[in-house]
Formats: C-alpha cells, structure tokens, sequence
C-alpha cells in the first residue's frame, strides 16, 4: 500500500516537472532562422515584435499591446508587396467577346493607398501567438496568414460580389420594364458601389498569385456587367417621371384597378413612376367610384364607373382635371 502512494506521488511530481518544461519551452517562431524556415516569405505574410512588460501593466495587457503592433507589421509587409509590385502601375489586358465581336480593354486601377487601407481592415485568416519568459520578463507576439489562404478567400469574395452585380441588374431590369425607373436607377447605384470592391479583390489576386488567369479574376464579366449598369443608368436618367396617388372605391373595397392600368399605359409611352410628388415631373390624381344600376338580376350587376383625373405639372406649376 505505501509503495502504491509513493509510486503516486512520483507520478504527480513527474507530471507536474513536465508540464512546467513545457511551458517553458520558447516556441520555435522566436529564433530568427527558424522563423523564416518555417513561414518564408514566399507563403506568408508576417508580423514579429518582442517587449517587455510596462511597470502599469500586466502580462495580458502586454500581450494585447505586442499583438496589434504584431499584425501592425503584418499588414504593413503586405502594403510593401503592394507598393513594389511591378503591376502597381496601370496594366491592362485584352478580352475578345467572340459572340457580340468586340475587344474591350480593362485597365487595373492603381493599387493606391486606398488598397493599403483596405487591407488593413480586409486582411482574413490572420493567427496570432505570444509567448511570455518570466526569466527576462519578455512578452514575444508573432501574427501571420498564408498568401494562398487569401488567394482562396478573394476569389470567393470575387464572386460573391459579382453574384450581387448580377441580382441588382435583373432586379433593375425587372423594374424599368414595370416602369418603376427611380427604384431600377437605386438598384443600379447599388450595383455600381459594389465595383471597388471587385476591382480591390482582382488587384489583390493578381499581386498574391502573378500567374493567375483572366478568366479566374472574372474581367470579362466585371466589364460586361459594368457597362451594361451604366448604360442602363443612362437610359433611365431620361424619359417622363410621374407621381400617382390613386383613391378606387369597387362598393366599399379599396382596390388598385384603374392605377395599374394607367401605370400600364403610361410605361408603354416611355413614362417612369416615383415614389414622391417632388421627384417627379408630372402627378396624378385618380379618384374612381363604381354605383349600382338598377337591381341584381342573375347575378349580374350593372353599374357605373365614376372616374376624376387630376394631372399638375410641377414645372409649369399648371393643373389639368378631367372626368
């Protein structure tokens, strides 16, 4: 039995000895070389700083502190590849569209320091450790991501971002053939604010991978899809706006009858719709009213359609009314 708990005791003592080596054992990313062995530069992006511990802090303030400054210099190695890439300058390329016979030239904007500020808050996949030696009272932080992480991450981000292009342009399309032109121009902006991030995204993939395609950064798709929205945004910028306010009374239901066929009408002779009488060029008064005549016979009901129309010109400040 005593030898049982001495052999316990050892156990726990053993154990204990282990866990202290192993907490005190420095990780491999402090030295210099062995860092650069197994992160080179060529895979990843990183960021190292050491320091000690201020007199009014703890070792976990310290630690947070020497992290930011750790991915500080992270983001900044990535604003160096950036700013002494060699397509920093503006590149363009070529893409033939065979089946509407046309060459379109697609100039990369200027990786700028707007991309370096984008960076900073887009960087994905960042890790971070820190390391504290008590003996010298030291706190080391190291941060890094793997370039082909990101690659993967903003090829996806590419597309993502292209599949909303594309939503807001059907929906746009959708509404200008309703006549609805101040909803499909909002859908166009929409559209059009999504651009920077596709361009931030393919400058970023082609200084992360220089051998990458054409085809994988989706430049074709990006210019089709960004000269048909402007184009449309051109188109929708003219024509007549008209504001409708509509009263229909079908014996006591409110219903919407005589505005859609108006709308309808309307939209065939080149006229949009808006939501508020000072956004547009023309508004309109629909009041309609049906009665009965006479009484029913065989469930068929004869009645009149009482229809007044108001039309006021915001610009020639001028009203029309008809009944």
């Amino acid at each position: 039995m005593k030898q049982r708990i001495l052999l316990i005791h050892i156990l726990i003592i053993f154990l204990s000895f282990s866990v202290s080596n192993a907490q005190n054992i420095k990780p491999h990313w402090i030295d210099f070389e062995t860092r650069e062995k197994s992160y080179p530069p060529s895979i990843f992006f990183t960021g190292y700083v050491e320091g000690n511990v201020h007199a009014n802090e703890d070792v976990d303030q310290t630690k947070k502190r020497l992290l930011k400054d750790a991915q500080a210099y992270l983001v900044e190695s990535i604003r160096t590849t950036i700013s002494s890439s060699s397509i920093s300058n503006n590149s363009s390329s070529i893409v033939k569209n065979s089946e509407h016979n046309y060459q379109t030239e697609i100039i990369k904007s200027s990786l700028n320091s707007d991309i370096s500020t984008k960076a900073n808050a887009e960087v994905v996949g960042i890790k971070i450790e820190t390391y504290y030696d008590a003996s010298n009272e030291t706190v080391y932080a190291f941060a890094y991501v793997n370039k082909y992480e990101l690659i993967g991450y903003y090829k996806s981000n590419l597309s993502v971002n292209l599949n909303q292009v594309e939503g807001f342009l059907q929906t746009a399309q959708t509404l200008e053939i309703d006549g609805e032109k101040v909803k499909a121009r909002q859908q166009c902006e929409s559209a059009i604010s999504l651009f920077s991030k596709v361009r931030y995204a393919q400058d970023l993939l082609t200084i992360l991978d220089s051998s990458i395609s054409t085809e994988s950064l989706q430049l074709q798709k990006t210019e089709y899809l960004y000269r048909t929205i402007t184009q449309m945004q051109v188109q929708l910028a003219q024509g007549i706006h008209v504001y409708i306010e509509s009263n229909e009374d079908l014996f006591g239901e409110k219903v919407n009858i005589v505005v859609n066929k108006v709308k309808g009408m309307l939209a065939k002779n080149g006229c949009s719709f808006v939501d508020t009488a000072e956004n547009s060029d023309y508004r309109i008064l629909l009041n309609a009213k049906t009665r009965k005549i006479g009484e029913e016979k065989s469930a068929i009901v004869f009645c009149y359609g009482d229809i007044e129309v108001e039309l006021y010109c915001n610009k020639k400040k001028e009203n029309y009314i008809s009944k």
